[in-house]
């Protein structure tokens, strides 16, 4: 077998903070082969990115590394100075970041970003051709138009897009190590599967070694060949990714595999979940660090585990056999709502047969587009003639491409978009006849960033509590009461009322922004992509709190996703809209056992890979 193209043992961060050192990485050791991807999935927090960014050394100022050994093409790179580390980066290794928008300069062409990297590193290359290399490998990762996308700014190219010129311009240098991490969080299903199909290319071609980070775990599946599943700094589970996913050995992978939603999985099941927090990691760790989340964990589980193996060649940290953990583990979904909250407002037979709560009708949004030198002014029609109705208590997933008009219809139904043509009805009160007081009390809306959506300088009491405020609902002094009571019904506690924003985690403050949008008690809830930003434990809490509530308090949800995963888990009914028109609408079940549309058959094939 030849020399691995990255091999890691004992890699260690550490993160000076102000209450002391954090110790985010801890003793992770891997190696990737010519041709191999091997991933790193988690939780946030669990270490993923500060790997990948201690291999390139490319940590904040406050971090500091140390490693055993690192080694790159058969070189020991970890104790290089910095004038050397610089003309690895980009040149031997490329990395490939989340967000493509934040990682391109907003103020230099496409060309200009692409052809940098090969000229700073091979200066004696004609600029000619550099530009030659760069329109051959966006013509390479697929996309059209490559000379003319070369005198493009980004901000005028599509999520997916962008996407492909960060992947091309990584690869200028003929790097033997890619690092992609969380590539396809951010893009529709579609547009994920030609990412994957064409890393898979690339790496076929190029013979690749590919680091991929990832939260999904679906997509584990469908791209990397081995896989190492981190949790508090480590990585607690390794091997080839069926043999961990089929038959997973750690108990905190196999509460991870139990979070996600799957296509497969019966409609409304119980997701698993994963109680309390990670470890902060500020003092020396000892012992298992999953411990204090385990059902079946002792008192053993207090000193360091072993590294044990089990059958496929998989490795894993625990005191427990496989066999121990799943006679003794327990049932891994979330605990259902009780009594008569699991009774009332539970959608039935009757409930979809009611008249609709929501009916929109003939919907048709039309955007003016100014022109400018030798361009004349367009009509752009983003929603055409759109028709859907949603039953109380009942759930309808929107699905379809960034661009397909989505969020516009969304913006319709909550009166903060005015169609050219069509009406929309709640409860049978037309939508354009009630002020906006009746309005926020018909319909409330959850967005995708809970972050960006909630107010920084507010208290979490103050924002749950403001929708009463400025709907008068309540008496003065109650309001308080009801916004806490709110923010427990969405799995809080009331001493969070007095913290703010940033010092909650991403699910916390989904959950706060589920809490403003259900106390002024609307009926309809738009839940516009709220998990998309979500790690895959925290999702499943989110999924289960969304359905208790339905449960509980009789809400009716349009829940735009996507996820088709989450989809499928969640909605009674799917709407399918392609290029602003829906195309295909029906059961749920129906639609994704046997899709009728050819766009329908398209994104269900790219979620099942």
């Amino acid at each position: 077998m030849s020399a691995p193209v990255l091999a890691v043992e004992d890699l260690r961060v550490e993160l000076a903070t102000a209450v002391g050192g954090l110790k985010a990485v801890r003793g992770v050791s891997f190696a990737i082969a010519r041709g191999e991807t091997f991933a790193l999935v988690g939780e946030s927090g669990s270490g993923k990115s500060m790997t990948a960014l201690a291999l390139l050394d490319l940590l904040p100022r406050n971090a500091r590394r140390s490693v055993g050994t690192l080694r790159l093409d058969g070189v020991e790179i970890g104790a290089l100075p910095e004038p050397a580390l610089r003309r690895l980066r980009g040149n031997a290794a490329a990395m490939v970041f989340q967000e493509p928008m934040t990682a391109l300069n907003p103020v230099l062409t496409i060309g200009e970003q692409m052809t940098e990297g090969l000229l700073t590193h091979m200066p004696e290359t004609p600029t000619v051709v550099a530009a030659r290399r760069a329109v051959d490998l966006l013509a390479r990762c697929g996309v059209g138009e490559p000379e003319r996308r070369l005198l493009q700014f980004p901000h005028e190219l599509s999520g997916g897009l962008r996407q492909r010129v960060m992947i091309a311009t990584a690869l200028m240098t003929g790097p033997r190590l890619l690092i992609a991490d969380e590539p396809t969080t951010a893009l529709d299903v579609t547009v994920q599967a030609q990412i994957l199909d064409l890393l898979r290319e690339l790496q076929r071609d190029l013979d690749l070694a590919i680091l991929f980070i990832t939260h999904d775990l679906a997509l584990v599946r469908r791209f990397a060949a081995r896989v190492g599943v981190m949790y508090a700094g480590r990585i607690v589970e390794s091997g080839p990714t069926a043999a961990v996913v089929e038959a997973p050995s750690h108990p905190y992978t196999r509460r991870l595999l139990a979070c996600a939603p799957s296509l497969a999985a019966p409609r409304g099941h119980r997701l698993g979940f994963l109680s309390g927090l990670p470890p902060r990691l500020l003092c020396t760790p000892v012992g298992c660090q999953f411990r204090a989340r385990c059902d079946v964990a002792g008192d053993a589980c207090a000193t360091d585990p072993p590294l044990r193996e089990s059958a496929g060649g998989v490795a894993y940290e625990c005191i427990h056999p496989p066999s121990e953990i799943a006679v003794r583990g327990p049932d891994m979904r979330s605990p259902p709502p009780t009594g008569a909250e699991a009774r009332a407002g539970a959608p039935d037979a009757e409930a979809a047969s009611a008249a609709p709560l929501l009916r929109a009708h003939g919907i048709t949004v039309t955007y003016r587009l100014r022109g400018g030198f030798l361009a004349r002014a367009t009509t752009l029609t983003a929603v055409r003639d759109a028709s859907l109705e949603i039953p109380p208590g009942r759930v309808l997933g929107l699905v379809g491409e960034s661009g397909s008009g989505k969020s516009t219809l969304a913006r319709v139904v909550l009166g903060l978009e005015t169609p050219q043509a069509g009406q929309v009805t709640i409860g049978g009160m037309a939508l354009g006849t009630l002020d906006r007081r009746a309005r926020a009390r018909a319909v409330q809306p959850v967005f995708q960033d809970p972050y960006t959506s909630l107010n920084p300088r507010r208290t979490i009491g103050e924002i749950v509590r403001a929708p009463l405020d400025i709907l008068g609902l309540h008496a003065r002094d109650e309001r308080a009461e009801v916004a806490a009571a709110m923010l427990e019904r969405c799995g809080l506690p009331r001493h969070m009322l007095g913290a703010y924003p940033v010092q909650l985690s991403g699910g916390q403050r989904q959950r706060v922004a589920i809490a403003r949008a259900l106390v002024s008690g609307p009926r309809l809830v738009v839940c516009d992509e709220p998990t998309s930003a979500l790690d895959v434990s925290i999702q499943s809490q989110i999924l289960n709190l969304l359905q208790d509530l339905q449960a509980s308090l009789g809400l009716t949800y349009l829940f735009i996703s996507h996820n088709l995963a989450v989809v499928r888990h969640l909605a009674h009914r799917v709407a399918v809209m392609h290029r602003g028109v829906l195309v295909e609408t029906g059961d749920a079940e129906q639609i994704f056992a046997d899709p009728q549309h050819a766009y329908t058959r398209q994104l269900i094939a790219a979620a099942r890979g």
